[in-house]
């Protein structure tokens, strides 16, 4: 993989290119980075404000430039979706079974939850303002509801997980039966 220096004036459209042509590739690849490996390894001049940084905080140019760095990564995530060029920051889980969010090729379970993340944002944005201006519940209720309703899905979502770590562990398996 080659290392390429960018700056906040880079054009979003090289950064796409890049992204295509390094980065497509699945999350457990060792192209696939993780967010803070893509920002050390493309903006350098990140580097120079992590290293800076004293007793766990980062000076407020430090914080200014890691979110423009972030806004810039975004804007090119962004274009790669519009111009349909498969790299996309997905969450998932990693070798040692940790969630990480890596820029990657995501694959259509990853899209997926993606697309659930973002309905997700707009239906709880609007029952927040439907349940509050019909005046069916107030806002102490309304975080409870949201709650439980959050809760809910994130006790799905380990069960889902749950039944993928069995299915691979049962891939593994047959693998390795096979190769005996």
């Amino acid at each position: 993989m080659t290392i390429t220096n960018w700056d906040l004036d880079t054009n979003k459209k090289i950064i796409a290119e890049h992204l295509q042509q390094y980065h497509a590739v699945d999350f457990r690849s060792r192209a696939s980075l993780n967010d803070e490996e893509f920002k050390e390894e493309h903006f350098p001049k990140l580097l120079r404000y992590l290293q800076d940084e004293k007793n766990g905080y980062l000076s407020a140019d430090g914080r200014k430039e890691i979110s423009s760095i972030d806004s810039k990564i975004r804007e090119a995530l962004k274009f790669c979706e519009e111009s349909q060029i498969p790299v996309v920051r997905v969450c998932d889980f990693n070798e040692s079974g940790n969630i990480e969010w890596r820029i990657c090729k995501p694959t259509s379970e990853q899209v997926e939850y993606l697309k659930f993340k973002r309905w997700f944002v707009i239906i709880e944005g609007l029952a927040n303002k439907t349940l509050l201006q019909g005046n069916l519940v107030d806002e102490i209720s309304l975080d409870e509801i949201l709650k439980e309703m959050k809760n809910a899905i994130i006790e799905k979502q380990n069960k889902r997980q749950e039944i993928r770590i069995k299915n691979l562990k049962k891939e593994v398996n047959n693998e390795s039966q096979k190769s005996s």
